[in-house]
């Protein structure tokens, strides 16, 4: 394999290995938009890790995980502690990384990845800049304003509940 797989790659092999194998599946189940799912599954058939299952009813076709699929999502696995060490850019890749660390057992990199997670979302949310007082007669500046404090408190928000999160998913060694 020429690059290392994204998050949402291993995400999506674990899901398939666990029977969650269409996009409209992958959608509803692992909250995965079809518009993202199907870009990644073409990559992942292209590199050889799964394959296209028969059409089945209402035109749904699953995907199987070949070997090479199943070594691939064992690698991704191994390697989520490097995850917790550079934070994910997004909340989403720093949830499915979290889930991944959580089924497969290891507690510490689920609570590491949740951690470090949460600060990357803290030290943006303090990069955004505020202007104290934008000139309400200029829609740009009041709208770069608006958004950059909607913006910061859902980056707090989101910091926070990772914290929270912790204390309520027992993870199972």
């Amino acid at each position: 394999m020429e690059r290392p797989l994204s998050i949402l790659e291993v995400f999506l092999l674990a899901l398939i290995e666990r029977g969650i194998a269409s996009p409209y599946r992958l959608q509803d189940e692992g909250n995965i938009s079809i518009g993202a799912s199907i870009p990644a599954l073409r990559r992942l058939a292209e590199l050889g890790l799964v394959k296209k299952g028969e059409m089945g009813a209402r035109r749904r076709r699953d995907y199987d995980l070949t070997g090479a699929g199943r070594k691939a999502l064992r690698a991704g696995l191994a390697g989520l502690p490097a995850v917790a060490k550079k934070p994910p850019a997004d909340l989403e890749t720093g949830l499915r990384a979290a889930a991944l660390a959580a089924a497969a057992g290891k507690v510490e990199v689920f609570r590491n990845i949740l951690d470090s997670a949460s600060a990357a979302l803290r030290t943006r949310a303090s990069h955004l800049q505020l202007d104290n007082a934008p000139d309400a007669s200029n829609p740009a500046a009041l709208y770069r304003a608006l958004f950059a404090f909607c913006s910061t408190k859902t980056l707090r928000s989101q910091a926070e509940a990772l914290q929270e999160v912790q204390h309520q998913i027992h993870v199972k060694r």
